[in-house]
C-alpha cells in the first residue's frame, strides 16, 4: 500500500500554473461545445438518377419543388448541381437572385436562402446550409426559383436525371410533364452527433486539469510504489490508445495477443528505464514516439488503406507534397486518443523514482534484454508461410500475414505488426551469390539463347502475316531502326474489372475497348505489387525489371537503394543513342526522383515547375490531357536524326477522392449502388477522362511519319475506404485470403505502336516483365539482365510481393516457397543480376544491363562499345574484366 505524508496530494500555490491551466481547460471545453461537428459522423450521399441533363427550370411563376425524405436526422447541408446557361463571351453580368428555402409538410419555411445569380458556378454543386434534425418519416421539399433576373436572359437551370429508388421523389417544376418521373442531381450530407465521445472528452479534460494542478509529496517508498504502479499500467494505457487509432482495433483481439502486447511494451518502458535511471525521461520518450507513430499509422489507414511500414520515415517528405489533397478533420477516436495521452503524460511526471543499487539495475537490464531478444526472436518466427517444426508464437495465434497488413495491424496491434515485419529490413545477398556464380550466368547468357515474353504462336502468326499486312498498307519496321517510344505510367489507373463486377450510367473505357480490338496492339491485366500508393515501387520495377519480391516488405529502393549508378531502361537506351526525358507532372522532390533519374542516366526531368501557367488542371492536379500534350511538344522538338525514351508519370487521378473543386465535373454514378460511393463515382469520373486523353494521345502518333510506340500502364489500384471494394468482393478486406487479395493488385496495360507488331491479350504477367516485353517488342535487341527477365518469365509468370505463380499456375506466397520449387534455378539467378545492379557498390557487372547483347555482328558490337563511357564493356568479355565500380561509370 502506498504511504502518503501528511499532505501527500495538494493543489498547487503556483498562480501562473492556475492561470495557464484554467485558460486551456475553458478553451477547450468551449472548443468542443462551440463546434460539436467534431464528434459526428459524417455522411454525404449523392442522389443521382440516369442520363443526367441540365432541364430543371427555376425562371417559372411557380418554383421548382424537390420533395424528399431524409435518411438521417440530422442534415448539415443540401447541394444542388446547377447550369448557369451563360453564353460564352457575354459581357453583362447576370442579374437576379436564386431563393432557396426547406419546407417541412405544412409548407412552413424552415430555412431559406437568397444566392445572387451571378455567384453560381456552372455545372458545379450549390451548396445550402441546412444544420437541423429533421423527422425520417416526414417528407420536406426543396424549393428553388430565380427572381428579378434580367427580361430576356438565360437563367440557371437545375440537372435532373430519371428517378431511382432513393431518397428523392418526383421532381416538379414548370413545363415538366407530370408523368414523367425525375429527379434532381443532390448531395446530401448527413452527420449523426456521438454524444458519449463528448462525454468522455469532457472528462478527460477536467481530468487532466485536475493532474496539472495537484502536486504529490510521497515518501520515499510510497514514490517508489506509486512509480512501479505506473509503470505496469502504462502499457495497457498506450496499448488502448495506439489500437484506438488503429481501425480502432482495441476489442478485436485475442486474450494471448492482449498478453503478447503488455509485455512487448512493458519492456519497453523497463528497458529505457534501467539504461536512462529516469522514469519520467523515459515514459515521456516511448509515450511519444509511440503516438507519433499511431497518429502516422491513423493517417496512412485513413488516406491510403495501408498501415505504416518502417520505411515509410523516408517518404515523409513525399506524404507532405500530396497531404494537401487529403483533408484533415478530428475525429472523437482522434481527440480521445490525443486526451489519454496528455493524461499519461501528467500521470508521469508526479512519479519521482531512481535505482539506487547499480547491481538492480544490471540484474533487471539482463533480464530485460535477455526477454526482449526471445520475444523479437519469437515475433519472427511468425510468417504464416514459414515452414517451421514449431512456432511458439503460430500456437498462440500470433501470425504475420505478410500479404494482408490490415489485417496483420489489427489482429497483432501496430507495434507487434511493426516489429515481426522488422526481419524483411534487412537485404540478404542470394544463394550462392558472389563472382563465380556471376560468370555462370553470363555463360549461359552468351550462349545465345533467347526467350520471348509473347507466345510461340503469336510471334508465329505475326511472322507469318508480316508480308500480307505489308501489302495492306501496314508500316513495317526497318533493320536497324530505333522506334520512338513513349511510357506512361499512370496514377491508380485501373478498369476495376479484376476486384468485380458492376455498371455504370457512362462506358467506362470505350476507346480503350476499341483500341484492344484493332491491330497492332498487345493488351492485358497487369499484376503489380503495391496497392493505394506506393508508387515508386512500381515505377522502379519497369524502369530496372528489377521484382520487388527481391527486397525487403515495405522498403522503398528509391528512398533508400538508388543512390549511384542503376542499370534501367534509360541508361540502356542512351546507349543506343535515345534521348531520355522523364517527364512527372507534379513536385519534382517527391520520392527522391531528382537524384534516382540521375543516377539511371536520363538526360532531363520535367516537372511541374515546367508545365507553365495555363496548364489544365483536374481538381488539384495537372490533366492527363496537358501532360500528355507535354509529350509531344517534347516529341516536335527532338532532333529528327534521334530517337527518343519518353518516361511519364502522371497525377490526374490521384487520392483523396472528395473533391469539390469546381474544375472537376463528375459525370459518372453506379447504377447498380445509386447514392452507396461517391467517392467510387468521382473517381471512375477521372478515370473516364484518362480514356478520352489516351484517345488524343493515339490519334496524335497515329499520323506521324516516325515510327513510334507507347506503353501505358497504371501503377496500382486507388484506395477505397467506402467499402466499395467489399461490395464487390462479398467480405471485408482483413478477411480475404492471398489469392483474393491478389485482385486488389492488378492493374491493366497496353502496348500500341503505329507500324506493324503482334497483337495479343496477355493476362498473366506480372510489372517487372513489362520493360522487357516493350524492348521485345520494339524490335531492339537486350541485354544479358532482360534475357534472363524473359527466362524467368517463361517460368514464373506472375512474380510479386503478393503472391508468385508458375506457369502451370500453382500460387507460391513467398520467394522462398517458390524458389524452393524452381527446379531451373531461374528464380535464384534473377535475384542474384538484381542484387548486383542495385547494392554493389565496387563489383557492379555493368555489361548485364548497360549494353546490347548483339549487334549486326561481333564486330560492329566491339566497335559500338569502345565507343562507350566507362563502364560499357563487351558482352564477350570475362566477368572481372566487365566489373566496374559505381564512380567509374559517374566519371
Amino acid at each position: 500500500m502506498i504511504k502518503f505524508t501528511k499532505k501527500a496530494v495538494s493543489f498547487t500555490r503556483n498562480k501562473w500554473r492556475w492561470g495557464i491551466v484554467i485558460f486551456i481547460t475553458l478553451a477547450l471545453l468551449l472548443m468542443i461545445f462551440l463546434d460539436t461537428s467534431m464528434f459526428a459522423s459524417k455522411d454525404t450521399v449523392s442522389y443521382l438518377g440516369r442520363r443526367s441533363q441540365s432541364l430543371g427550370v427555376l425562371n417559372g411563376e411557380t418554383p421548382l419543388i424537390q420533395p424528399f425524405v431524409p435518411e438521417k436526422k440530422h442534415v448539415d447541408f443540401v447541394a444542388i448541381r446547377m447550369a448557369t446557361n451563360v453564353e460564352e463571351g457575354n459581357v453583362l453580368e447576370p442579374q437576379g437572385t436564386l431563393n432557396f428555402k426547406l419546407l417541412d409538410k405544412k409548407g412552413v419555411v424552415l430555412i431559406e436562402h437568397q444566392i445572387p445569380i451571378k455567384d453560381l458556378k456552372d455545372n458545379e454543386y450549390q451548396r445550402f446550409k441546412i444544420n437541423l434534425d429533421l423527422n425520417l418519416d416526414e417528407m420536406y421539399r426543396i424549393s428553388m426559383q430565380v427572381v428579378d433576373a434580367r427580361v430576356g436572359e438565360e437563367v440557371p437551370t437545375v440537372w435532373v436525371s430519371s428517378n431511382v429508388k432513393d431518397a428523392l421523389r418526383n421532381v416538379q417544376y414548370p413545363g415538366v410533364d407530370p408523368d414523367v418521373r425525375l429527379q434532381s442531381n443532390a448531395q446530401i450530407r448527413y452527420s449523426q452527433m456521438n454524444y458519449i465521445s463528448i462525454v468522455i472528452s469532457v472528462f478527460l479534460i477536467l481530468l487532466c486539469s485536475f493532474l496539472a494542478l495537484i502536486n504529490v509529496d510521497l515518501t520515499e517508498k510510497g514514490s517508489e510504489k506509486l512509480t512501479m504502479t505506473v509503470l505496469f499500467l502504462m502499457p495497457v494505457l498506450m496499448f488502448t490508445i495506439v489500437e484506438l487509432l488503429n481501425n480502432n482495433s482495441v476489442l478485436l483481439k485475442q486474450l494471448p495477443v492482449y498478453l503478447i502486447n503488455y509485455v512487448f511494451y512493458l519492456l519497453l518502458y523497463i528497458l529505457l528505464f534501467i539504461l536512462f535511471n529516469k522514469f519520467r525521461l523515459t515514459t515521456i520518450i516511448i509515450n511519444s514516439v509511440v503516438m507519433v507513430l499511431a497518429i502516422f499509422n491513423y493517417f496512412k489507414l485513413l488516406w491510403r488503406g495501408e498501415p505504416i511500414q518502417l520505411w515509410d520515415i523516408v517518404t515523409l517528405k513525399t506524404a507532405m507534397n500530396v497531404s494537401d489533397n487529403y483533408h484533415i478533420e478530428l475525429s472523437p477516436i482522434l481527440i480521445i486518443a490525443v486526451l489519454l495521452f496528455i493524461a499519461g503524460i501528467l500521470i508521469t511526471l508526479k512519479c519521482k523514482y531512481s535505482f539506487i543499487l547499480k547491481r538492480t539495475r544490471v540484474s533487471l537490464g539482463a533480464i530485460g534484454a535477455a526477454l526482449s531478444v526471445l520475444l523479437v526472436m519469437a515475433l519472427f518466427d511468425t510468417d504464416r508461410y514459414q515452414i517451421t517444426a514449431f512456432s511458439f508464437m503460430q500456437k498462440l495465434g500470433v501470425v504475420n500475414n505478410v500479404w494482408n497488413q490490415p489485417s496483420n495491424f489489427t489482429n497483432n496491434g501496430m507495434m507487434i505488426a511493426l516489429t515481426m515485419n522488422a526481419q524483411y529490413i534487412t537485404v540478404k545477398k542470394p544463394a550462392n551469390y558472389g563472382e563465380a556464380k556471376l560468370q555462370e550466368i553470363q555463360g549461359r547468357m552468351e550462349s545465345g539463347y533467347e526467350y520471348c515474353i509473347l507466345p510461340n504462336e503469336v510471334i508465329a502468326d505475326y511472322e507469318a502475316n508480316r508480308e500480307a499486312n505489308a501489302e495492306a498498307g501496314q508500316r513495317q519496321l526497318k533493320d536497324g531502326e530505333l522506334p520512338n517510344i513513349i511510357c506512361i505510367m499512370n496514377e491508380s489507373y485501373t478498369d476495376m474489372s479484376t476486384v468485380g463486377t458492376f455498371e455504370t450510367n457512362l462506358p467506362m473505357h470505350p476507346y480503350m475497348d476499341s483500341l484492344f480490338q484493332s491491330d497492332n496492339v498487345i493488351h492485358g491485366d497487369l499484376c503489380v505489387s503495391t496497392y493505394g500508393g506506393g508508387t515508386a515501387n512500381s515505377e522502379f520495377e519497369f524502369l530496372t525489371g528489377n521484382s520487388m519480391t527481391f527486397f525487403p516488405n515495405g522498403s522503398i529502393p528509391y528512398q533508400q537503394y538508388v543512390d549511384s549508378a542503376t542499370g534501367a531502361l534509360p541508361r540502356y537506351l542512351k546507349g543506343l543513342g535515345y534521348q531520355a526525358i522523364a517527364v512527372h507532372p507534379y513536385l519534382a522532390s517527391g520520392w527522391n526522383r531528382p537524384d534516382v533519374y540521375a543516377n539511371m542516366n536520363f538526360d532531363d526531368f520535367i516537372s511541374i515547375d515546367d508545365f507553365g501557367d495555363n496548364a489544365e488542371y483536374i481538381r488539384s492536379y495537372i490533366s492527363d490531357r496537358c501532360s500528355y500534350e507535354k509529350l509531344i511538344e517534347l516529341y516536335e522538338k527532338k532532333p529528327s536524326d534521334q530517337p527518343i525514351f519518353l518516361f511519364n508519370v502522371t497525377m490526374q487521378n490521384h487520392g483523396s477522392y472528395t473533391s469539390t473543386n469546381p474544375n472537376f465535373n463528375q459525370d459518372v454514378t453506379l447504377t447498380d449502388f445509386p447514392n452507396m460511393y461517391p467517392e467510387t463515382e468521382q473517381y471512375l469520373t477521372l478515370a473516364r477522362q484518362t480514356d478520352i486523353a489516351v484517345e488524343y494521345l493515339i490519334d496524335y502518333f497515329s499520323s506521324v511519319d516516325e515510327p513510334v510506340i507507347i506503353c501505358f500502364f497504371g501503377d496500382h489500384l486507388p484506395s477505397m475506404k467506402n467499402g466499395f471494394y467489399e461490395q464487390l468482393l462479398g467480405k471485408e478486406l482483413i478477411d480475404l485470403t492471398g489469392e483474393e487479395m491478389q485482385r486488389l493488385y492488378k492493374t491493366d496495360f497496353f502496348i500500341w505502336a503505329n507500324y506493324d507488331i503482334p497483337e495479343c491479350e496477355l493476362n498473366d504477367i506480372s510489372l517487372n516483365y513489362l520493360s522487357t516485353l516493350l524492348l521485345q517488342t520494339s524490335g531492339l535487341n537486350l541485354p544479358d539482365y532482360n534475357l534472363l527477365i524473359a527466362e524467368s518469365y517463361n517460368e514464373f509468370p506472375i512474380l510479386t510481393t503478393m503472391g508468385i505463380y508458375d506457369k502451370n499456375g500453382v500460387r507460391y506466397n513467398t520467394l522462398s516457397e517458390a524458389q524452393g520449387a524452381d527446379a531451373t534455378g531461374i528464380l535464384n539467378d534473377y535475384n542474384i543480376l538484381a542484387y548486383n545492379n542495385v547494392f554493389e557498390t565496387t563489383g557492379r557487372v555493368a555489361g548485364f544491363y548497360d549494353i546490347v547483347n548483339c549487334l549486326p555482328n561481333r564486330t560492329e558490337a566491339e566497335d559500338y562499345i569502345q565507343g562507350l563511357p566507362s563502364g560499357g564493356n563487351s558482352n564477350s568479355a570475362t566477368t572481372s574484366a566487365k566489373t566496374s565500380t559505381r564512380k567509374e561509370e559517374e566519371e
